[in-house]
């Protein structure tokens, strides 16, 4: 369930680094290891692929290229025809943590709380008194125990409409709830299915705010949750209760995977949060994946696009899995966004995300997702994203700016420069959301000098002919290969 990232949720550079410095002081010694460095498959990229909303593949020409071209990924669908032809992808299980589905695991959890002297029910949230929900556009009365009128506890579990179902909302601090989820966890990456198995678990829906309420739905009449002292939802979450406990439940699920009979990896969707709050589920697991990230018209804060590098990259420093996703698989229709340095506005969109990337990677634990399309990977794949760019020379840095007189049409404009050692990657963020400098996609800077012989990268992997200046729109990068680099082929 991606959540926007609002301008009053999105934290700072300093909050992140803080959030950073708290939680590391909190971790318990078994979870100071470091993800081990992948190898990957291209010289300056770590692939990732949501293969959930990629299209099957129908032929061995396109089973082939998924697994020749990707280094992690999850879709149970592409799971055994990957897999099976490249033991090497870390294929992962993509799994929910916090709710289980009305009607199915019930019976083993309540034996696994029962065999542990608990009531079966303690795994579960219930309602203290009666409380109707409304959830999705549904509604519903779920009776209330002690003080309402179910005639059994089990008839009061909150439950949230999720997708096309009714799910029960799991406690978090219920002991037999942690080890069953744990043992859950820990069989799905040691069980093999024809003779292959999975490299880790993702969970989706994962609260990640402490001021979020995660699956807890809202009531508009009752809604006192007994497990939390009668509280209501609005009272826990401000409280920070229910995340609290819900981070150590991804805590000690981690920490059984790692001494599991097969290690495996677990990390988090945090959407497109960028809040100290992704930074604390990141360090209680391998890392994050996160959705909706890399957008032109996204607001972090009112900063740009580099308040995502930051927060890369202190995942990256404490030796975590970072999943930088292109926002959406369309560019923006709005404000005259064209083609500007390349042949289309399809291609200056891939090339955004992908320039960003390059902005945000420290270490091949930074993974890169194309936006899923429906359609089999090699119809939309863009191979720029093989290229060699080779070692970075420093960190992304301002290079040119202009504030006052700004850019042709006096929109202000900061265009940020990182090095490599075949390429320098440039690209344009935004400076703010005034009316003033945020009017057109269109508008360029005057041009820029590169101080030598540069070949923009196209999409395709191709190079453009030789510049020695560049000019870019609002939210545009590029990627600007020193003469005489070859292409990839």
């Amino acid at each position: 369930m991606a959540m926007l990232c609002t301008q009053s949720a999105c934290g700072t550079r300093e909050a992140l680094g803080a959030a950073i410095e708290v939680v590391a002081e909190r971790r318990q010694p078994a979870l100071s290891n470091v993800v081990p460095m992948p190898v990957t498959r291209f010289p300056s990229i770590s692939t990732y692929a949501s293969l959930n909303e990629i299209a099957v593949p129908a032929s061995d020409r396109d089973w082939e290229f998924e697994a020749s071209h990707l280094d992690m990924a999850h879709g149970a669908a592409h799971f055994v025809g990957v897999k099976s032809r490249k033991p090497s992808v870390r294929f992962i299980k993509y799994r929910l943590l916090e709710t289980m589905p009305v009607g199915t695991e019930h019976d083993t959890l309540r034996t696994l709380c029962e065999r542990s002297g608990l009531p079966g029910e303690t795994a579960y949230l219930h309602y203290a008194d009666d409380t109707r929900i409304e959830e999705s556009g549904r509604s519903q009365v779920i009776r209330g125990w002690p003080s309402g009128t179910a005639t059994a506890e089990s008839d009061s579990r909150i439950q949230i409409f999720m997708w096309d179902r009714w799910r029960y909302v799991v406690n978090p601090s219920s002991p037999c709830a942690k080890r069953y989820l744990a043992e859950r966890s820990v069989n799905d990456v040691a069980t093999q299915s024809n003779g292959l198995r999975f490299d880790g678990i993702f969970i989706d829906e994962a609260t990640v705010a402490d001021r979020l309420t995660g699956p807890l739905p809202k009531s508009v009449a009752g809604g006192r949750i007994a497990e939390y002292g009668n509280r209501t939802r609005d009272a826990i979450t401000a409280e920070s209760l229910y995340t609290r406990d819900l981070r150590q439940l991804y805590r000690e699920v981690k920490m059984a995977m790692a001494s599991g009979r097969e290690a495996g990896i677990l990390y988090p969707n945090t959407a497109s949060y960028v809040t100290p709050g992704a930074v604390a589920l990141a360090l209680a697991t391998d890392g994050v994946l996160t959705e909706f990230l890399s957008v032109e018209g996204q607001p972090y804060g009112g900063r740009g696009e580099e308040v995502l590098w930051d927060f890369a990259r202190d995942v990256d420093n404490a030796g975590k899995i970072f999943i930088f996703t292109q926002g959406t698989a369309k560019p923006p229709i709005e404000l005259g966004y064209g083609a500007s340095s390349y042949r289309s506005a399809q291609e200056r969109h891939d090339m955004y995300s992908l320039t960003s990337y390059w902005m945000a990677r420290r270490s091949p634990r930074t993974f890169y997702a194309m936006a899923p399309r429906w359609q089999p990977l090699a119809s939309f794949w863009v191979k720029a994203q093989e290229a060699d760019l080779g070692r970075p020379m420093g960190e992304p840095h301002v290079w040119k700016e202009d504030l006052g007189t700004g850019d042709e049409i006096g929109q202000s404009y900061r265009v940020f420069r990182r090095d490599f050692e075949r390429a320098i990657v440039v690209f344009r963020s935004r400076v703010d959301w005034n009316e003033r400098n945020f009017r057109s996609y269109a508008a360029k800077t005057p041009p820029l000098p590169l101080g030598g012989c540069y070949e923009l990268l196209a999409a395709d992997g191709s190079h453009g002919p030789p510049i020695t200046t560049v000019q870019l729109a609002l939210a545009e990068g590029a990627a600007l290969m020193r003469c005489s680099t070859p292409s990839p082929r």
